[in-house]
Order: C-alpha cells, then sequence, then structure tokens
C-alpha cells in the first residue's frame, strides 16, 4: 500500500477554509487537533531532549527531569479528573483530534488505559509520540484501530550501543522497542495506521543516517523522519565537518525512499536560530493547542510551559471556554512572532498568513 507523502504537509490548513473564512471575518475558531503531555516522568534521559538538558529552555513548570523509575509517583502526570474529562471536553468542543505526547512519557501514565477509553468513547482520532518500550498488549487492548491514525516512535539508532547512547538507557531497551514496534505493525489496520520512526540526530548516531533509512524500511514502518537536535545556537550540536558529512548521509538515505516507504529529511538548523522574521502572525495557534500535564493550555509546543503563553487552565475552565473566552482572543490578536523562540513551524505560518491575506495578488498567475 502506498503510503502518502502528503501526511506531513505544512499546508493542511488548505483543507479548513471554514475556519479561514471564520478567522478573516475575527470569529474565534476550535482548533483541529490538541497535543497533550499526559506524563512529566521519562524512564529516558534523551541527549537530545530539550526538557532535560539544563540551559536550553527556561521553563515555569517543565517536565521532570530524569530519575530512576522507582523515584516516579503518580503525582508526576495530569491530574486523573483532568485528563478523563478532556475526550468529552473535546467532543463538546468540536476538536476532533489529539496528539498524545510529552513531555514525559504518555504510556506509563497510570490512567494511560482509562483515558484511551475515554478517546474511544468520543471517536477522537489519535496520533501518538512514544519511545516505545512500553508499548504492551494491555495497552493497545484499549485503542480503537479505526481511530489510531498514526504512531512515531523515537528511535533515534539502529543498535543497541547506539540507542544506548544517545537514550541514556540499558541496552536490553532496544530489543523490546523493536519488538514492540513489530507488535504494532502487525496489530494495526494499515488502511488505517501509519507508523513511522524518529531519528533525531547527534554527534553520537550520525553515522547511521544512511544505513537507518535501510533499517527501518526492512522493519517495515511506514516512514523515517530525520531532524536535527534542537539547538538555539543553529548548529545542531554538531561540529562542521560532523554536518557536512551528515547532510551527505541523508542524500544517501533519501535514495531508499519508495512509494511504500517515505523517508522525510527535513532540516531545521536554521529554524532553530533565527527570528520570527519571515511571517508577521501566529496562524498556526488557531488550529493547533497544547497542554502540559499541569493541565495548562499554550497556543503551541514550542512555548509549552513558558509564563506569559497560558491561554487556559483546565483546572477551571473547559475547552469550549477556553476557545470562546476574552482572554484567548485577546492572546491571539496581540501576540508578537518576534517574542517567541525560533519558530520551527514557520511554514505553515507562513501559510496560513498567506491563506488569511484578503487581497492577494495577483492570484490568476498559478
Amino acid at each position: 500500500m502506498a503510503v502518502p507523502s502528503s501526511y506531513l504537509s505544512p499546508f493542511k490548513a488548505a483543507h479548513h477554509l471554514d475556519d479561514i473564512a471564520a478567522l478573516r471575518d475575527g470569529r474565534p475558531i476550535a482548533p483541529r487537533n490538541i497535543q497533550v503531555d499526559l506524563e512529566a516522568f521519562c524512564p529516558h534521559s534523551c541527549e537530545f531532549c530539550s526538557y532535560r538538558n539544563v540551559g536550553w529552555q527556561q521553563y515555569e513548570k517543565a517536565p521532570m527531569q530524569f530519575e530512576e523509575p522507582a523515584a516516579r509517583t503518580e503525582q508526576t502526570g495530569m491530574a486523573r479528573d483532568i485528563a478523563l474529562a478532556l475526550p468529552r471536553q473535546m467532543y463538546m468542543a468540536g476538536i476532533p483530534s489529539i496528539e498524545i505526547t510529552g513531555g514525559g512519557e504518555s504510556l506509563v501514565y497510570p490512567y494511560i488505559g482509562e483515558f484511551l477509553d475515554e478517546c474511544g468513547e468520543y471517536g477522537i482520532e489519535i496520533g501518538l509520540v512514544t519511545n516505545g518500550v512500553a508499548l504492551r498488549d494491555s495497552v493497545l487492548a484499549h485503542v480503537r484501530r479505526d481511530k489510531l491514525k498514526w504512531v512515531r516512535f523515537s528511535v533515534d539508532a539502529i543498535t543497541d550501543d547506539v540507542y544506548s547512547e544517545v537514550h541514556r538507557t540499558p541496552r536490553v531497551a532496544f530489543g523490546t522497542l523493536m519488538r514492540n514496534i513489530k507488535r504494532l505493525i502487525d496489530w494495526r489496520d494499515p488502511a488505517v495506521t501509519l507508523v513511522g520512526v524518529s531519528f533525531v540526530i547527534t554527534q553520537h548516531n550520525y553515522l547511521q543516517i544512511a544505513k537507518a533509512a535501510a533499517f527501518f524500511k526492512e522493519l517495515g514502518v511506514d516512514s523515517v523522519r530525520y531532524t536535527y537536535t534542537f539547538d538555539p545556537g543553529g548548529e545542531g550540536r554538531l561540529s562542521k565537518a560532523q554536518h557536512i558529512f551528515a547532510s551527505d548521509l541523508l542524500r544517501m538515505a533519501k535514495f531508499r525512499e519508495t512509494p511504500t516507504f517515505r523517508v522525510f529529511t527535513v532540516d531545521r538548523l536554521e529554524a532553530y536560530s533565527r527570528p520570527n522574521d519571515d511571517f508577521s502572525m501566529c496562524g498556526y495557534q488557531h488550529f493547533v493547542w497544547a497542554i502540559g500535564y499541569n493541565g495548562i493550555v499554550y497556543p503551541c509546543c514550542i512555548m509549552k510551559y513558558h509564563t506569559g503563553y497560558e491561554i487556559g487552565d483546565l483546572s477551571k475552565q473547559t475547552l469550549k471556554d477556553i476557545v470562546l473566552s476574552e482572554h484567548r482572543r485577546n492572546f491571539a490578536a496581540h501576540l508578537n512572532v518576534m517574542d517567541c523562540k525560533s519558530c520551527y513551524l514557520r511554514d505553515k505560518n507562513k501559510f496560513i498568513e498567506y491563506l488569511l491575506d484578503k487581497n492577494p495578488a495577483h492570484v490568476n498567475f498559478v
């Protein structure tokens, strides 16, 4: 079965022209998707994780630093009542899809089964970002196959030694992850659920870039997405020589692409350090929200946990309340993108900004 190359497209707002028309008229819209951190704890401590590398970001209430699993308590995740109310609130607010992500590792959230049951009850479309080690049959038992649209596994290596170096876990975790990926591939409905792998490039794994495409293709996933490590300095935490070599290896990896296996090689180095000077407004915030494990709603994943970017609080408001709130309207109207961190969602913002232009020039010159 062919894998659509468009599922990572920055142009998806074009499918929501009624929402675009509402925004042009100054009317609020409900987002199409929310990204939620159910859990703040993660048993991995990946070297590229911006939450666990001091000095990269400054957060008000960031997810937990790495601790031994025995140190974890139920208090590290979203309050149960807030989490289990979320799918119904999404349904009532007209928000059709959720990306379960982190932050921490959502599959170790103590109420993950109940949460997935609620998503199924209200027909919420699900995307899942996970390190995959905790993906057991007991978790899949709570998932509606027809609503699981995609899963992206954080793998970032093709051997247990490099995986251990990057994820800072015991080497045996790699074998567990490979078995769990195969479990999902066998369980899913391939006509509904796309299975992808994320490969964040670091100084410890960049030599595996080209071979990784062949490895993951053989594994049976639908795609691999390469990205550079988030680095405000714009170097991806690589030397110049390493970056040049990595770029060559990415071109080699791209040759492994076929209609049934996609290779996405997105170079975001400039986006991590460039000021937001090539677009003037944040349209993305109208279509996708991020919700922290603390129940606070933010305009995007980049500014999540940053003071001053709170647009709602699920301990005090429903999602529908937030959609219609005066605070949300004022925030959206007065957000200065130059005050945000460098935006790697800028292509989406630039496209939405174009769609919102009431007087585009020379439209017949397609």
